[in-house]
């Protein structure tokens, strides 16, 4: 049977479960809103989907120095001192 109170365990995107479920038993995907953006939209799934859809567009990251010329989401090298990967527009 279900548990009396809704399950709060951390699911793997850092949201709570809020589901009624066994206790013990695995949650159920998160069914908050995706939090991905980028700068040209903002996923439409739920936070449990899986993002299949990459953007499209190109990265809109730039700097006085360069224009990022990958497709957004795609790793590209940053602009600042250590030259680190960043995301690609998402975040």
């Amino acid at each position: 049977p279900p548990c009396a109170a809704p399950c709060t365990r951390g699911l793997a995107c850092n949201h709570p479960c809020a589901g009624q479920h066994e206790c013990g038993a695995p949650c159920p995907p998160c069914e908050r809103p995706c939090e991905t953006i980028c700068a040209h939209r903002k996923c439409p799934r739920p936070c449990g989907d899986v993002c299949l859809e990459p953007c499209g567009f190109q990265c809109a990251h730039h700097c006085e120095h360069s224009l990022c010329t990958a497709p957004c989401g795609e790793p590209h090298v940053s602009c600042d001192e250590s030259g680190a990967p960043a995301a690609g527009g998402v975040q």
